[in-house]
């Protein structure tokens, strides 16, 4: 004797409501990734000039930061292509 478990269809509207939200966090990590890619150039450029040489932030904060955001992005489009 096996466990069945029942699933319930969603509602439509919970279900639009979901697909909203999975793009706005696309749109959401995009810009984000986007502003920490811009933030970690010109840290770079600051850095190689010595202009910003001991700053307390590093531009790879930025760059790690960048990476995770789209990543988001990412994810969040792959899931909202296949709903």
């Amino acid at each position: 004797m096996g466990v069945q478990l029942r699933t319930r269809a969603k509602p439509k509207a919970n279900l639009t409501w979901e697909i909203e939200m999975e793009k706005h966090l696309f749109t959401l990590g995009y810009w984000l990734g986007l502003i920490c890619t811009v933030l970690a150039l010109i840290f770079r450029f600051l850095l190689v000039f010595h202009i910003a040489a001991g700053a307390a932030v590093s531009y790879n904060s930025f760059l790690h930061g960048a990476a995770l955001f789209f990543l988001l992005a990412i994810a969040s489009w792959c899931r909202t292509a296949k709903s």
